[in-house]
């Protein structure tokens, strides 16, 4: 689980930078991701869109494949998919129903609540 919030160090105050390269607001070490991937958007401090900034592997939301340069709006439970890197958006509340869920299946099973998984769809 990732927040989504600025780097202070990256000059661009109206985007939040996406991709594999350290310089990005949230780095994703991972092939399938571009150095610069996507870019989000905060809207009125209320919405989020997402770009993909003509990636190599490719950005969708909820199995729709985004075209290179177009805003796409976010929304709570979306599944984001960067490249083959599988994301899912929770806003407060979402997020303590997830670790919530996790901390007791991990209870269960005698391992780490934070142990990576991939996201559990209503």
């Amino acid at each position: 689980m990732i927040p989504i919030e600025k780097s202070s160090r990256n000059p661009y105050k109206d985007r939040i930078s996406v991709g594999r390269a350290r310089n990005c607001d949230i780095v994703i070490r991972h092939p399938s991701i571009s150095k610069l991937h996507a870019h989000i958007r905060v809207h009125e401090g209320k919405s989020y869109t997402i770009v993909d900034l003509g990636s190599h592997n490719g950005t969708s939301i909820d199995a729709r494949h985004l075209a290179p340069n177009v805003a796409e709006r976010l929304c709570v439970d979306s599944v984001v998919v960067l490249g083959t890197v599988v994301l899912r958006v929770l806003d407060a509340e979402r997020l303590h129903e997830e670790l919530m869920r996790r901390l007791v299946s991990s209870s269960e099973r005698g391992s780490s609540p934070l142990e990576l998984s991939p996201p559990s769809r209503r």
